[in-house]
């Protein structure tokens, strides 16, 4: 039935929907859409909290499946998050807080900060991570001529003994990574520094390293402003250990004994004159010589290097100051000097 005039005259009983602007829609899953508008956030005032040095308990109460998934995450080591429950959530807690509130601490909570595996930490704190019969044995599996006998023997297959020997090599590579020094020498202690490479490059010369070797003088510790001096201390208590056997160092090493925790530089006392913090400050190479007073021994000398020795013919027990350098003459020389000023010159063979 069409529509009559009259009806098509009347006004239609509702309100018209706006037609919309085509060219402003979106298209959805379902039709037609006007994008939204996102407000601009306005950004958070940063709040710095204090850790606090005390700790405290959270009991955290949870599902299964929470406690799971976070064990399970702490245990992948390769994840680049803690290995512990309560890392994990420490972790999530202080990302969340930063990203939602913009509020954050001045140091890394205890369980979120990263820490040295063990063989990095034994590195630093100077202990022993391999012996001397250890670490010949591994430089001797990571050759070739160590497996061979074992193939034509038959006790091994060449899959077997390649398989051992990369394991070896994989082995050495991570310990030197972490700071372990591998020296073919058999008769070469472990140590945690290329006493080669330390000469070499002060030198710069690939024989630089023979006049050490020839005359049986061995580095302890390597160039003494840098290890001891330079106020960025990397630790390593062996370094102190085998500072404090110099007598003429002694004085200039107080501070980093007391620092390190060596028993004998604890509280300063009647029965113990090495206590407290006072000491002899060296801030340079020219503060040890004055302190030393060997300036004139020095006279006319370029300084190489600086490192602390011991002479295996005279004595394994006396430690000893040791300038490498390249005299008036132009002879490249050691000048080592030790207890009750005495001095013993070294001249490259």
């Amino acid at each position: 039935m069409e529509p009559t005039q009259e009806a098509l005259k009347k006004p239609f009983p509702g309100k018209m929907l706006p037609i919309p602007n085509l060219d402003e829609m979106v298209v959805g899953h379902a039709g037609l859409y006007a994008p939204d508008v996102e407000e601009p956030v306005e950004a958070l005032p940063e709040t710095i909290n204090t850790l606090g040095k005390t700790g405290t308990t959270i009991m955290l109460a949870c599902e299964a499946g929470i406690k799971t998934t976070a064990a399970a995450l702490a245990k992948d080591r390769n994840n680049g998050i803690p290995n512990s429950l309560t890392g994990i959530f420490i972790h999530y807690f202080c990302k969340g807080i930063k990203n939602d509130f913009n509020i954050s601490f001045t140091d890394l909570p205890v369980s979120i900060k990263p820490k040295d595996n063990p063989v990095a930490k034994a590195v630093k704190q100077g202990k022993r991570i391999i012996t001397k019969a250890q670490k010949n044995e591994i430089v001797a599996q990571c050759g070739w001529d160590y497996w061979s006998f074992q193939v034509s023997s038959g006790s091994l297959s060449v899959e077997e003994a390649q398989r051992k020997m990369l394991e070896s090599i994989n082995k050495r590579t991570e310990l030197e990574e972490e700071g372990v020094y591998f020296d073919k020498n058999k008769t070469a202690g472990v140590k945690t520094f290329d006493w080669k490479a330390v000469v070499e490059g002060s030198v710069a010369a690939a024989d630089a390293a023979m006049i050490y070797s020839g005359n049986k003088i061995e580095i302890v510790v390597p160039d003494l402003m840098e290890s001891y001096y330079s106020g960025a201390f990397s630790g390593n208590r062996k370094f102190i250990t085998e500072g404090i056997k110099s007598v003429v160092l002694l004085p200039t090493l107080i501070s980093l004994a007391w620092n390190s925790g060596i028993k004998k530089f604890g509280q300063a006392g009647q029965n113990n004159p090495y206590g407290g913090h006072g000491e002899e400050v060296i801030s340079s190479i020219d503060d040890l010589i004055e302190f030393l007073d060997i300036k004139q021994k020095l006279q006319g000398c370029q300084i190489n290097a600086v490192h602390l020795v011991k002479n295996k013919i005279i004595s394994s027990k006396e430690r000893y100051v040791c300038f490498d350098v390249i005299d008036a003459k132009k002879d490249r020389v050691l000048k080592l000097f030790g207890k009750d000023s005495l001095t013993t010159t070294i001249y490259k063979k």
